[in-house]
């Protein structure tokens, strides 16, 4: 470690130099101005913040919980390369970034175990059960008239929907005409549903 001091003031900053690159020089604890601890932060950690950003973070920021992913292994192995660069970086400012990276990375899983949990309570309240009951048995029994005749004869053909619209449309509300069942709500509601014992599909 060396020190030095500016002519121009009495500031005095302390520096060091990495093994692997002997003439990059770093304010080390941030407490310098220069900007060459800011080379301390990599192509391949940029990745995986943007990574964190796109499919964690900015999910969570737009309410759209359905989305954040459920897969683990991928969590992990980024908790893991944020807590690498943790022990690499030395510059507190950027330290303090990587720490509420992680700490975002960790809420936005908490927040889709939470979310999820929500759904599920949601599923088992009893009174929850009544309205579906009377969804499934009265009011999602569209009738579409096919044909009249210019008398009182009429021939029409009811639909029955499936369970898992019937959650969807209860949770959700019906969707706007034209819009359609959100594919990701379909794919959230399935997995609570199955975790559940029930078949979304008869």
């Amino acid at each position: 470690m060396s020190y030095s001091k500016s002519m121009f003031s009495n500031f005095t900053t302390n520096q060091y130099r990495i093994v692997y690159n002997p003439v990059f020089k770093s304010t080390g604890t941030g407490t310098g101005t220069g900007t060459d601890y800011l080379n301390q932060i990599t192509n391949d950690d940029i990745t995986v913040i943007t990574t964190i950003e796109t499919d964690y973070t900015s999910i969570v920021a737009n309410q759209l919980y359905e989305q954040i992913s459920n897969d683990y292994s991928k969590y992990t192995q980024l908790f893991v390369l944020i807590n690498a660069m943790r022990s690499r970086v030395t510059n507190t400012k950027i330290l303090l970034f990587l720490k509420i990276i992680e700490e975002a990375l960790v809420s936005a899983i908490n927040t889709r175990t939470l979310y999820s949990s929500t759904l599920d309570l949601k599923l088992r309240n009893a009174e929850l059960q009544r309205q579906i009951t009377d969804i499934t048995n009265e009011t999602n029994q569209t009738v579409v008239q096919l044909m009249t005749t210019s008398g009182t004869l009429s021939i029409t053909k009811r639909f029955k929907l499936v369970p898992i619209f019937n959650y969807y449309i209860l949770i959700y509300g019906l969707p706007a005409y034209g819009v359609g069942f959100d594919p990701c709500r379909i794919a959230f509601l399935e997995e609570i549903l199955r975790k559940n014992g029930i078949n979304p599909y008869s």
